[in-house]
C-alpha cells in the first residue's frame, strides 16, 4: 500500500491527472492482489489518502479562493465538504480499479 501511495504521489507530481487514482490501483490488483476484498481495501484507502491529502495541501497553499468559489457554485457551502465529496469519488474509483485488476488477474490465472 505504501508503494502504491508513493507511486500515485510521484506520478501526480509529474503528471497531475485525476485518473492515476484509477489506473495504479488497477495495476496493483492485477499484479499484487491476492484476495478481492484486500485489493479493494488497498485501492480504496490509497486513492482516498492521496486525493484528500493532495486536495487539502493545495487548499492550504494556494487554492482556498477557488475552492470556496467552487463550493458556492455547487451549493456545498464548505470547501472542506467539497474535498470530502471529491475524496469519496476518488475512494470509489480506487477501490473499483483495484477490484477490477484483481478480477482480471483471477480470470486469466
Amino acid at each position: 500500500m505504501i508503494l502504491l501511495i508513493i507511486a500515485m504521489l510521484v506520478l501526480y507530481y509529474f503528471q497531475p491527472y485525476w485518473w492515476w487514482i484509477l489506473v495504479l490501483p488497477l495495476f496493483y490488483g492485477l499484479i499484487f492482489g491476492k484476495k478481492p476484498l484486500n485489493s479493494f481495501l488497498v485501492g480504496l484507502s490509497s486513492a482516498g489518502l492521496v486525493w484528500i491529502g493532495v486536495a487539502t495541501y493545495q487548499y492550504f497553499n494556494d487554492a482556498a479562493i477557488i475552492a470556496q468559489k467552487i463550493a458556492e457554485m455547487m451549493n456545498v457551502g464548505s470547501p472542506f465538504l467539497l474535498i470530502g465529496i471529491t475524496g469519496l469519488i476518488a475512494i470509489i474509483c480506487g477501490g473499483v480499479g483495484a477490484l477490477t485488476g484483481n478480477v482480471l488477474r483471477n480470470l486469466f490465472r
